[in-house]
């Protein structure tokens, strides 16, 4: 009975180590072929990414030019073959491309024989011989004088010295505005609107302040005597009084400025309350009227 049960004990082991291998090698099966799913689905997702890219990348228009289109005629090696980017076709002297980049090309040489040229360095081939511009009159009318004229005393005018102005350079007057220089105005040929404009820079030493006939305001005008044969008026005004000045001996700017419609033969001229006292210089003191 011992050696029956025995032989059954055996056979029933046998049978359930067979079991347990098969089972293994399903386990084992389907465990590669999860792996090999896994392996294929990301295979297919990266290539479908490569392929999306590709899809939704924007796509230019193929262009072809003759090679002598992109190589300068003195250089042989850039004849025989085409320039990077751009591919050759089979047999023929022709290049290809995307749109940009032959463009590119095209654009290279035109800058290379442009600025690279012996005869004519950084020159454009611009001809402008028919060009009939006459600079004059492109030019605005202008007058800007600078500084005041030391060799002749200020024209006295009431209660203010008219301001006599230098002819030699910086001083200038274009044409439209004439400088009479005897007058010490501006005469105006031109109709039109201007930007008149004057700059004087004055030292001025306080007084006494029992000195009560002295006027102690410094005073800045420019005058227009007009074409029709009325009086000159006042049509820019600047003052200061000496009690603003900082210290007993003090410089101090007067800038005016405004725009007028002026008429042919109009005059204008500057004139101060206080001519002695200007502090001459070219950077100091101008007259200045420009067409708008």
């Amino acid at each position: 009975m011992d050696i029956v049960a025995d032989n059954s004990k055996v056979q029933s082991d046998q049978k359930y180590n067979e079991q347990f291998k098969v089972k293994g090698c399903f386990l084992l099966i389907l465990i590669s072929t999860t792996v090999g799913e896994m392996v294929a689905l990301l295979a297919l997702v990266g290539h479908w990414r490569v392929l999306r890219e590709d899809i939704m990348s924007p796509t230019q228009q193929q262009m072809c030019l003759p090679l002598h289109r992109f190589a300068l005629a003195d250089d042989e090696e850039a004849n025989k073959q085409c320039p990077s980017r751009l591919n050759k076709k089979k047999n023929s002297n022709i290049c290809c491309g995307t749109l940009s980049d032959v463009l590119d090309k095209v654009s290279d040489k035109v800058v290379m024989e442009k600025y690279n040229s012996d005869a004519n360095p950084e020159m454009s081939s611009l001809n402008l011989t028919d060009n009939k511009c006459n600079e004059s009159d492109k030019k605005p009318p202008k007058a800007h004088l600078v500084d005041l004229s030391h060799d002749k005393k200020p024209v006295s005018l009431g209660m203010s010295s008219k301001l006599l102005w230098n002819t030699d350079p910086p001083s200038y007057a274009n044409s439209g505005l004439k400088h009479l220089k005897e007058e010490g105005t501006i005469y105006v040929e031109k109709p039109g609107h201007y930007y008149i404009s004057s700059q004087l820079k004055t030292k001025i030493a306080k007084t006494n302040d029992t000195d009560a006939t002295s006027d102690s305001t410094f005073r800045h005008y420019v005058h227009l005597i007009s074409s029709k044969g009325t009086e000159g008026v006042v049509i820019l005004e600047g003052a200061q009084s000496q009690c603003e000045m900082a210290s007993d001996v003090s410089e101090s700017t007067s800038v005016l400025g405004s725009v007028f419609r002026l008429e042919h033969g109009d005059r204008l001229y500057v004139a101060t309350s206080h001519p002695q006292n200007i502090v001459s210089g070219p950077q100091n003191n101008y007259f200045s009227i420009h067409s708008i």
